[in-house]
């Protein structure tokens, strides 16, 4: 008897993935916001209190996804097996203002 696999690149079930986002100092950021680049989907979440976000992704295809905070400079992340990914952590770099 065959045993079923799961062939994860072509897995087209929704994946939750999960992370967080903090500045350099390792100090959460409210209210970033996490969306999807790069795809006919348009999706986005934002940050809770603790930095923390959940964004639901259509399937297991390799993703683009860009992080913003007012204050910060944007950071894109590429994911090519989003399932595999047990949290996502993402460091945003002040903007330096020039005067």
């Amino acid at each position: 008897m065959a045993v079923p696999t799961t062939d994860i690149f072509h897995d087209h079930r929704p994946v939750a993935l999960a992370g967080w986002v903090t500045g350099a100092d390792g100090m959460p950021l409210p209210g970033a916001t996490v969306w999807l680049t790069g795809s006919t989907h348009k999706l986005a979440t934002v940050t809770n209190a603790k930095g923390d976000f959940v964004l639901t992704l259509p399937n297991n295809a390799p993703v683009s996804l860009t992080v913003g905070f007012a204050g910060y400079e944007n950071q894109t992340v590429v994911l090519t097996q989003p399932r595999l990914q047990k949290g996502l952590s993402v460091e945003l770099k002040q903007t330096v203002s020039r005067r």
